[in-house]
C-alpha cells in the first residue's frame, strides 16, 4: 500500500501495554491511509493476551480516546481526516472489480511452465484498491527453474502486454523449496499475512507454516488457514502448465546464465544504489528474485519511526537496512 500523511500533534502517551499496542497498530496502518476494524487491530496486534471485544472496551478509555476516533466500525487517528473511512470503503468496492481481474491473471500465470502457486500482494490482498493501483502477484515457482519461469514471464509481458505493469506486476519469486522468508520484521510479517492465494491455497497454507517467526511478531494470525481470498471468488484450482520437455542438464545451464543476465540488468539499470541497497532491492538467487525500484521498507521504516517517537512510544526494529 502506498504511504500517506503524518501523525500531527502528539497527545499523551497510553498508559497500559494493550493502548500501546492498539496505537502502535493504528500508526502503522495510518502510513497507509487504512482505518481498521476493532477485529483488524486484533489481527495486526503485537500482542495475545486480549480479544476484538477487550479492544473495543480499551479504545473506550480516556488516553486512547484523546489519539483515536471510531467512524461507523472503523478505527483510525483523529490526526487523519474522516474522509479516510469513506475512502476505504470506495477502495474496497474497487477492489471487487480487481479481484475478478486478478483471477484472470492470476489463472494465466499459473499456467506458465514451472509455476506452483500465484498469490496477491500488495493492496488488494488488504481488500482496497485505490485508483491507479497495481495488481502484484507473488510467485512461486519450481526448484531450480525460477529464473527460467520470471524470465518467460517478462517476455510474454513485454510482447503481449506492452509491458503494463497495471494488472500483472510479478516482482516477487520464490521456489517451491525455499519459502522461508530472509526479512524478519513487521512490515514483512504483514505482507506475508495478508497474502491472498489465486492458484494453490494450500502452498500458501505452506508458505505461512514456513515462516512461523511471522506469529512474533502478529500471534494472532493463524498459520494454518488458507487464506481465502476476500470472499470475493471461489478459491481457484491449479491449473494444467505448459510443458517444456528438455533435457535437465541444459534446462539447468539456461538457468544459471539467466539469472547472471538478470544480475547484470539490475546493475546496469539501477546504478544509482549502493550495491548493498541494490542487492536488498534486487535479490538475485537461485531460491528467490525480487525487483522493486524503490525502496518501501526503508521508507515505512523511518516514517513509521518517526510516529512512534511523536507518540511516545518506542521505535520498531526492521532488521539491517544498511545502505
Amino acid at each position: 500500500m502506498n504511504s500517506r500523511r503524518g501523525p500531527g500533534n502528539a497527545p499523551a502517551s497510553p498508559t497500559s501495554t494493550l493502548e500501546a499496542d492498539v496505537l502502535r497498530t493504528l500508526l502503522y496502518f495510518d502510513i497507509f491511509r487504512y482505518p481498521l476494524t476493532a477485529a483488524e487491530i486484533y489481527r495486526f496486534l503485537p500482542s495475545n493476551s486480549t480479544s476484538p471485544e477487550e479492544i473495543e472496551r480499551c479504545a473506550k478509555k480516556a488516553r486512547l480516546k484523546s489519539v483515536i476516533r471510531k467512524s461507523a466500525s472503523y478505527y483510525q487517528l483523529k490526526s487523519t481526516d474522516e474522509g479516510a473511512v469513506g475512502e476505504r470503503v470506495r477502495n474496497e468496492a474497487r477492489a471487487r472489480t480487481y479481484w475478478r481481474i486478478a483471477v484472470v491473471f492470476g489463472r494465466l500465470v499459473g499456467m506458465f511452465p514451472f509455476v506452483r502457486g500465484v498469490f496477491v500482494s500488495g493492496e488488494l490482498s488488504k481488500g482496497v484498491a485505490r485508483k491507479g493501483s497495481d495488481i502484484d502477484f507473488v510467485v512461486v515457482t519450481a526448484e531450480g527453474r525460477l529464473w527460467i519461469c520470471r524470465t518467460l514471464l517478462v517476455l510474454f509481458k513485454k510482447l503481449f502486454l506492452f509491458n503494463s505493469r497495471k494488472f500483472f506486476c510479478i516482482n516477487h519469486f520464490l521456489t517451491v523449496d525455499h519459502l522461508e522468508v530472509s526479512d524478519r520484521n513487521f512490515y514483512t510479517a504483514v505482507e506475508l499475512a495478508t497474502l491472498r492465494p489465486v492458484v494453490n491455497g494450500p502452498l500458501l497454507a505452506r508458505l505461512l507454516r514456513a515462516n512461523a517467526w511471522l506469529s512474533g511478531f502478529l500471534p494472532n494470525i493463524n498459520l494454518g488457514e488458507d487464506g481465502r481470498p476476500l470472499s470475493l471468488s471461489p478459491l481457484t484450482p491449479l491449473p494444467k502448465t505448459m510443458n517444456l520437455p528438455a533435457p535437465s542438464s541444459l534446462m539447468n545451464n539456461i538457468e544459471g546464465f539467466l539469472l547472471s543476465e538478470w544480475k547484470n540488468v539490475w546493475k546496469k539499470r539501477y546504478s544509482g544504489p549502493s550495491e548493498n541497497q541494490r542487492n536488498r532491492l534486487f535479490r538475485s538467487t537461485p531460491f528467490i528474485s525480487t525487483a522493486y525500484g524503490e525502496d518501501h521498507l526503508r521508507r515505512i521504516s523511518d516514517e513509521y519511526n518517526r510516529r512512534l517517537r511523536a507518540h511516545g512510544l518506542g521505535p520498531h526494529s526492521f532488521g539491517d537496512l544498511t545502505e
